[in-house]
């Protein structure tokens, strides 16, 4: 998954979705874990998804990832409390 933020431009990290029927669950992570968070409500209507993500690090906080589907593709937003909300992109890799 890639976000683009003013301070990271193109912050690389993971993320693990499982699904069970509507309802998402699941976390990300950059390779050294310095970034992690864990999906603490997410849902999926058609082409269209919504992640409520807790994050744990660097600094705890609260992301809502919210978008479409497309094939392997998943387009939207990152929006953290305080900061806005910036593009996100991620694609299917397993």
């Amino acid at each position: 998954m890639t976000i683009d933020t003013p301070l990271v431009r193109e912050l690389q990290v993971k993320l693990y979705l499982e699904s069970d029927g509507n309802s998402v669950a699941g976390r990300l992570a950059d390779d050294t874990e310095t970034f992690a968070g864990k999906v603490v409500q997410g849902v999926v209507d058609g082409d269209r998804f919504s992640l409520k993500i807790r994050l744990l690090r660097p600094v705890p906080s609260a992301l809502r990832f919210t978008g479409t589907f497309d094939g392997d593709f998943m387009e939207g937003s990152v929006r953290v409390r305080f900061f806005g909300g910036f593009k996100a992109r991620a694609r299917r890799v397993a």
